[in-house]
């Protein structure tokens, strides 16, 4: 004999199909932070790269027009906050700025 049917709505019903949800999605959760961690990861330029980058980004600096050197500005700043009473200043860069800077530059020299 065949149970009664259950309408969607039925807390009954909520509750087998959210234990069914979380119990079959936390690896799939799992995996996307893994994927979400390894591209932050990515984003992450050491001290050390950043400043030979932007040495090396010195002369072309002087050839640029106003409009340029606003526009990389932009693609490199997220902001940047100055605390007069500590006499600081703090640059937040954006992520993944500095790589899309250097894919622009790949790509106009190889074209």
């Amino acid at each position: 004999m065949l149970g009664k049917a259950r309408r969607p709505d039925d807390p009954a019903v909520g509750t087998v199909l959210t234990r069914v949800w979380h119990g079959t999605t936390i690896e799939v959760k799992v995996e996307k932070l893994r994927d979400e961690l390894t591209a932050i990861e990515a984003q992450v330029i050491e001290e050390a790269d950043l400043r030979a980058a932007l040495a090396s980004f010195a002369p072309v600096w002087g050839q640029l027009f106003p409009a340029e050197r606003a526009r990389i500005m932009q693609l490199l700043l997220q902001f940047v906050t100055y605390n007069t009473a500590a006499g600081e200043v703090s640059i937040t860069f954006r992520p993944g700025g500095v790589r899309t800077l250097a894919a622009e530059s790949e790509k106009g020299a190889s074209a």
